[in-house]
């Protein structure tokens, strides 16, 4: 993160609670306190803190309701929920009522921390986005007001054919979205793997959290007001500005978006397989790699003992006829003659077991080679 010194404002009509979620935080931020939500609405009129978090058990005015006149006041803050309760519907209320996260009671003072760093983490990499973002979007909008909201599905999809990787997809998937108009998140599942990318940024973790869920539902497209949920195999889909007021336009959005999901269904079903394909070629290289391995240290173990044993038999050998060269009366020529025989014949035996390990070393060099290729 920066250098920056950001302001978290805690709000908690407990005072022990109040203390411990301030005492994890204060060293990192400039912490401020609030009671309830109307003390926190009354100190947004002189400050403005960057993150909120926010008790959802209030007496008067509960946390969401507070949420929402925060948000209204200042639409730029992160509000982060503490409640006890952790279902969906309590999630998914949260997130409704424009909250970033989620953190359920008893709250760790080191899970505290952990999410308002991420929470600030996102919100400084959003900025750092903010300009690229804003360039894909024009150039989105050009292509869209060009050639019209089919061309942008056709466009997208004939894209998708040529893509290599997710990263590529997921681009244009954006890129296409923006065409609609459409602030957005959407998730890549590959091999067990979640992928998170948005429309102007990075996914909150709430959002991800939503995603995550909404992908094991049965349902294909699930409407929530403004916001449509649309789940496949591979992609699932969270549109946030569904233009409801205009039933004939959103009834044709959520046709061309359905599209637009089973397009990169597709495509990842085949990036997918490509995946597995090379990760299984990689696994099938490490087990042959490690079989010549094997391979090797045995040849190399036997050729030792070969040699060992050959030279043992020439020793003999010639240990053999100098005893047996007495008795057999021979000329001195003729015993040098019989000896400079044996000495070739040792000369020639050690020569082959040299071209011996010069091949083994050439087999170590393409066993090297087939490990450099798969890493």
């Amino acid at each position: 993160m920066s250098d920056k010194k950001y302001t978290v404002l805690v709000v908690d009509d407990s005072a022990a609670d109040l203390q411990v979620t301030m005492s994890a935080i204060s060293n990192d931020y400039k912490v401020l306190a609030a009671k309830n939500g109307q003390q926190a609405l009354l100190m947004l009129d002189k400050v403005k803190p960057d993150v909120i978090l926010l008790d959802v058990n209030m007496p008067e005015m509960d946390g969401y309701e507070a949420c929402e006149q925060i948000v209204a006041k200042n639409d730029k803050v992160d509000v982060i929920f503490i409640s006890s309760n952790e279902s969906t519907e309590e999630i998914m209320k949260g997130y409704e009522v424009g909250g970033s996260d989620y953190i359920v009671k008893p709250v760790m003072p080191d899970v505290l921390a952990g999410k308002v760093k991420k929470t600030i983490a996102v919100k400084e990499h959003q900025l750092a986005l903010r300009q690229e973002i804003d360039m894909a979007s024009k150039v989105a909008m050009t292509a869209m007001s060009s050639s019209g909201e089919l061309s942008v599905i056709l466009e997208f999809l004939r894209n998708s054919f040529k893509s290599k990787s997710q990263q590529e997809l997921a681009a244009l998937m954006r890129n296409s979205l923006l065409g609609f108009e459409m602030q957005c998140s959407f998730n890549f599942q590959i091999l067990g793997e979640n992928y998170y990318y948005g429309t102007s940024g990075d996914v909150s973790p709430l959002e991800r959290e939503l995603l995550g869920r909404i992908s094991t539902m049965e349902e294909r497209i699930s409407d929530h007001g403004k916001r449509l949920f649309i789940n496949n195999d591979y992609v699932s889909l969270l549109i946030k500005n569904m233009p409801v007021e205009d039933p004939e336009k959103a009834g044709r959005l959520k046709d061309y978006l359905a599209i637009l999901t089973e397009g990169a269904t597709e495509k990842l079903e085949i990036i997918t397989q490509q995946v597995q394909a090379a990760n299984q070629r990689s696994v099938s290289m490490t087990a042959l790699i490690e079989e010549a391995n094997d391979s090797l240290a045995y040849i190399h173990s036997t050729q030792k003992q070969i040699e060992e044993q050959n030279i043992a038999v020439l020793d003999d050998l010639v240990k053999g006829v100098e005893e047996a060269f007495v008795g057999l009366g021979l000329t001195e020529e003729q015993e040098q003659k019989i000896m400079d025989l044996l000495s070739q014949a040792q000369d020639q035996s050690t020569h082959l077991f040299h071209k011996n390990a010069q091949l083994e070393t050439e087999l170590e060099n393409v066993v090297a080679k087939f490990k450099q290729f798969i890493n």
